[in-house]
């Protein structure tokens, strides 16, 4: 199970994306509930908090990639996470369009506490048909990329961890997700674009996004 993919194309449902196309294990729910729309992947209960759900590749040094079927608007994101153990512990990018720019964050919720690792924003605008990625490689580099704009932030925890999906905030029903695929990477990832170096902020134990606005 190494290398993971799926085209969501199958027969809509309300609760759980079920077996990928790729005939492997099935996807897991760690939180909220996801289904099949239109052959592609979404959010279907828009309540709650932070969601994510993945699948398992057997292997933590992975390159994650979706295709944004339906792109989000403001106010709401759209991401992959990595390196999941249940719902409290994983590492997940989002991005989200704000005006005319578009905030590009890195997180990690550890132990239900979130610690924002890399902010970024950039002039743009989000389309239909935009492709994200989220790599770790061997250094514990974790990199998110949105079309050409990348950010970067190192981070150990849940390093073993081989567990990754797609994420989304609370009350985004609309992002469609296609083209799913976990890459293993054998050179060991790598990172670049654009960054931002600070001191990660811890934000608690609610949701971070009403601070996604940080920077």
């Amino acid at each position: 199970m190494t290398n993971r993919t799926d085209n969501f194309n199958r027969a809509d449902t309300t609760n759980n994306i079920g077996t990928p196309s790729d005939g492997g294990s099935a996807w897991s729910q760690l939180a909220g509930t996801w289904g099949i729309s239109g052959n592609a992947g979404y959010m279907s209960s828009a309540g709650g908090s932070d969601r994510t759900c993945v699948l398992e590749s057997s292997v933590a040094i992975v390159t994650v990639q979706a295709t944004l079927s339906v792109a989000p608007t403001e106010p709401y994101d759209s991401g992959l996470s990595i390196r999941a153990a249940d719902s409290g512990n994983y590492i997940y990018s989002y991005i989200y369009p704000i005006g005319p720019d578009i905030s590009h964050v890195i997180y990690k919720l550890i132990s239900g506490a979130y610690t924002e690792l890399v902010y970024d924003e950039t002039p743009g605008t989000m389309a239909n048909g935009d492709v994200i990625t989220l790599s770790a490689d061997s250094g514990n580099n974790i990199t998110s990329t949105w079309n050409a704009f990348s950010v970067s932030a190192n981070c150990s925890d849940g390093a073993t961890n081989t567990k990754h999906g797609i994420y989304l905030y609370a009350g985004n029903s609309n992002t469609r997700f296609d083209a799913f695929s976990i890459t293993e990477n054998s050179s060991g990832g790598g990172g670049g674009g654009s960054t931002r170096s600070y001191v990660p902020r811890v934000i608690g134990f609610g949701s971070p996004l009403a601070g996604n606005q940080l920077g």
